[in-house]
Formats: structure tokens, sequence, C-alpha cells
């Protein structure tokens, strides 16, 4: 059986953060990695966050951890399907519960990059089955 490729079906990508210069660069380095990842949107708030979660069915999530914190958004989002990586301003942050991953927004874009690769695999995996 031939398995597709990661560029055959990129990582679906949803970008949500409070901060409009670090969504500008999260978009950014999201869409450098193109055709393996692809954007599918960007929300600032959590009504956005969850609209967006429904209607464009994010393979991956990137969520600042201070819209994480928001009561019920992450496991809202969990529930619609898609893995959470959730960025936080301190590496001592509590890790949130359910979040798929933790890391630190000051961390080096290839940290964030590989978390998104090794979560979209965790999610082609889990569909195989």
């Amino acid at each position: 059986m031939n398995h597709p490729s990661p560029t055959d079906h990129p990582t679906r990508v949803l970008l949500v953060d409070d901060h409009r210069t670090a969504l500008w660069g999260l978009a950014r380095l999201v869409q450098g990695e193109a055709p393996r990842l692809s954007l599918v949107g960007i929300a600032t708030d959590a009504e956005q966050a969850l609209h967006a979660a429904r209607s464009r069915a994010p393979d991956v999530v990137l969520l600042d951890g201070h819209l994480g914190a928001e009561p019920g958004l992450l496991e809202a989002l969990r529930e619609l399907g898609p893995r959470v990586v959730v960025l936080v301003a301190s590496a001592d942050a509590a890790r949130p519960r359910r979040a798929d991953a933790v890391l630190p927004k000051a961390g080096p874009a290839a940290r964030i990059l590989a978390a998104i690769d090794a979560l979209a695999a965790s999610a082609r995996a889990t569909r195989a089955h």
C-alpha cells in the first residue's frame, strides 16, 4: 500500500493568540514551511478559536498559554479533534491539562515545528488504526 507523503496532505495549522505580533511571527513560520504545513486560520480569542476549529478542521492548534487558561477552551478544542500545542511565556508555567505539548514562546522556532510534526504524525497514526 502506498502511504501519502506529508506534502500530499499538508498539516493544517490554526494559530490562536491575542498578541498580533506573535500571530504575525507564527504565521510566517508556518507559511515558510509550505507545502508541508498549511495555515488554515488565525484567531485572537476563544470564540474565534472555537469557530475556526469547527469550520476549518485543523490538525494542530498553536494556542497562547494565556488563552489556554480560559475555562473550557482547551478541552473544547481537543473535543473537536486537533492536537494542541500550548505556547507559554515562561518555561516554569504550569502544564495545562489536556495539552498535547507545552513549549516556551521564547524557545527556538525549530522546537515549535518539531512539535507540530510530531503531533501531526501521531494524529495520522491514530487515524490509521
